[in-house]
């Protein structure tokens, strides 16, 4: 009886483990384009008035999201910029053919990246540290150079409009305050090319 009691059991929780991991991939949010077996390269982030490699916060940026999504991505591979440098450096971004971008680098999707804020401090706030972090991004298909998806990215450190709103200047420095919130919009940027769960924020 007691063995039987115990085997039950065993079922019973094996049964509850099956069904709470169909649960949990149920409410993944998948990426909205096809992953498996495709290369992808990521092209450095540009700002206001600069072009495409002109932007050492931007290449930076690009460097950090290629790394983390070859990291984090079990279907796509990262392929290096170097091959299209030529085709990019120094023009403006509609002179760009991106599908030559692509081909050259033997890339299935093109990334690229445009960053719109990035500080430490808050114009509202004296002697206090509020990060933010704003960029866009897009991803564009090599085949067809038709633009799969267009997204604003937007994150702050810290975060929270009333829990810990904003660091003292005397808790942290402003280059620690600019890789935080750097780091968390990287990594928000990050969640569109693998499978995650939805986003606590």
């Amino acid at each position: 009886m007691r063995k039987t009691y115990f085997g039950s059991l065993i079922v019973s929780l094996l049964f509850l483990t099956v069904l709470a991991g169909c649960g949990l991939t149920e409410n993944m949010i998948e990426p909205p384009f096809g992953t498996a077996g495709k290369k992808i390269v990521f092209v450095p982030f540009c700002e206001p008035d600069l072009y495409y490699f002109e932007s050492k916060r931007g290449m930076e940026i690009s460097a950090l999201l290629a790394h983390l999504v070859q990291s984090k991505s079990n279907e796509l591979k990262v392929v290096d910029i170097a091959p299209a440098i030529a085709l990019i450096r120094g023009k403006d971004p509609d002179a760009i053919d991106w599908q030559e971008v692509g081909r050259a680098t033997g890339a299935d999707y093109i990334v690229l990246g445009f960053v719109k804020t990035l500080r430490a401090k808050d114009p509202e706030y004296v002697n206090c540290y509020k990060g933010r972090f704003h960029a866009q991004i897009a991803l564009i298909q090599t085949a067809t150079g038709a633009e799969l998806m267009r997204e604003d990215v937007a994150v702050s450190y810290p975060s929270g409009s009333f829990a810990q709103p904003v660091l003292s200047v005397l808790e942290t420095t402003e280059d620690e305050v600019l890789q935080k919130v750097k780091e968390r919009g990287v990594m928000k940027m990050a969640e569109f090319f693998y499978p995650h769960p939805p986003s606590e924020e």
